[in-house]
């Protein structure tokens, strides 16, 4: 294929990405670490309560490689 260099993209679904899980900062660690093998990631069944847990997660273990990554986070279903 022609052309730049390739998007990646991945959908996640971490199953029940929440609270309980953010008690484990390995396991965050490592799914951070899977978040920045792509550019665009669709995390699906986050469940929580604290409506900063996608910035804190992002903040604490994704950003920390000297990327950015933003987020936009679609309503409760």
């Amino acid at each position: 294929m022609q052309g730049g260099p390739a998007i990646r993209i991945a959908s996640f679904n971490v199953q029940v990405f929440g609270d309980e899980k953010a008690k484990y900062p390995g396991l965050m660690a490592t799914l951070g670490a899977i978040v920045r093998d792509f550019h665009i990631v669709a995390i699906q069944e986050i469940r929580t309560q604290d409506e900063y847990f996608i910035d804190n997660f992002l903040r604490n273990y994704v950003n920390q490689q000297g990327r950015y990554y933003d987020r936009v986070v679609g309503p409760r279903l």
